[in-house]
């Protein structure tokens, strides 16, 4: 959950965005502008040191959650969506 050495922020947020990207399967694109309208959850979560991969986790469910408002979004969750 946390991680014990300290992560640059910009290698943190690039990590998070690639993570993000790969594990719903999202043109990196709409990982980074999910990135970005989550950008203060990002940071805040990046200050109080968790990691990468609970991030990404988070992040993921906050996503999926927003999909279902966001017809754009469902578009490239649809799959994720279904099941």
């Amino acid at each position: 959950m946390f991680t014990s050495d300290f992560i640059k922020k910009d290698i943190f947020e690039q990590g998070v965005r690639t993570n993000l990207g790969r594990d719903l399967q999202l043109p990196q694109s709409v990982a980074l502008a999910q990135c970005r309208f989550y950008f203060s959850e990002i940071y805040q979560m990046w200050v109080d040191g968790f990691s990468i991969e609970y991030t990404v986790s988070c992040l993921s469910m906050w996503v999926l959650e927003n999909a279902k408002s966001d017809e754009d979004l469902r578009w490239y969750l649809q799959d994720r969506l279904a099941g």
